[in-house]
């Protein structure tokens, strides 16, 4: 037979079955599916699930070491609620809302996943940077200090005090130049005099 695919390992690869095939999932147990918006680091991830909401997800361990999980990717969810919190973002009602990842779907799945009539069809837009303007914003709204007014955020409070500093700063420089100056004339003065 002659080597058709190339490449120093083609004959471990013969008996293999290229084409990957459907898994199936149980959503009463909370199992749905879900896309990659943001690395979190530490094999976390946030990802925006099939019932609109957007959960903290770890990789499985079977998953660490065999599976990359890039930005944008469609993976499969185990839903799990543990802990309460009042200023997590993501807590709906005071529960944290985390999960697994238990299975990464290649990009030759994604035709058959959108079939799905159960899927969400945003699962296969370009989701991520809406979310993430929809979730700077909340932020900016949430963390405003005492005295703040709508429009100011505390990055643009910090920059005016900054250039207030910086020119009272200049004005002082200003008046030591002036006042060195006026004491070395007064020396070339007294020693004139004598």
């Amino acid at each position: 037979m002659p080597n058709v695919k190339g490449g120093k390992g083609y004959k471990r690869g013969k008996n293999s079955d290229e084409a990957e095939k459907m898994i199936t999932w149980d959503p009463a147990s909370g199992q749905m599916l879900g896309r990659v918006i943001k690395v979190l680091g530490s094999r976390r991830f946030s990802v925006y699930c099939n019932d609109t909401i957007l959960r903290t997800c770890r990789i499985c361990g079977s998953m660490r070491k065999s599976d990359w999980i890039n930005l944008g990717a469609i993976v499969l969810v185990g839903v799990r609620a543990v802990g309460t919190s009042l200023t997590d973002t993501n807590a709906i009602n005071g529960v944290i809302q985390i999960g697994d990842i238990i299975h990464l779907f290649g990009p030759s799945m994604y035709k058959d996943l959108k079939a799905i009539p159960t899927t969400n069809p945003i699962l296969f837009t370009n989701v991520e940077k809406k979310i993430e303007e929809n979730v700077t914003q909340i932020e900016d709204d949430f963390f405003l200090d005492e005295g703040e007014e709508e429009g100011e955020t505390a990055a643009e409070l910090n920059a005016q005090k900054a250039s207030e500093k910086e020119l009272a700063d200049a004005k002082q420089k200003e008046k030591a130049k002036e006042h060195t100056m006026k004491m070395k004339s007064q020396r070339e003065l007294t020693l004139d005099d004598l």
